[in-house]
């Protein structure tokens, strides 16, 4: 799903566009553990924003995974 979320990454607020999926549970469906291992919660970041400029093509691989751990962290929290 698409999401928009604002968050604060080194002291500048920035407007976060991407793709939202919910952590899915794990489901066991009997005594010898078949069934659906469940999935972590991810976030595809499709645009970064600061004061209006779109400024996504700024930031290293390590600063994208720094920004998706905050936006699933504002995002759980909600």
């Amino acid at each position: 799903m698409k999401k928009t979320v604002e968050i604060t990454y080194l002291d500048t607020p920035l407007t976060i566009k991407g793709n939202y999926q919910k952590a899915e549970k794990e489901e066991r469906y009997s005594s010898n553990l078949d069934g659906y291992i469940g999935c972590d919660a991810e976030f595809e970041i499709i645009e970064v924003w600061a004061d209006g400029c779109n400024i996504t093509k700024i930031f290293l691989d390590t600063q994208f995974e720094d920004i998706r751990e905050l936006v699933l962290n504002s995002i759980e929290e909600r």
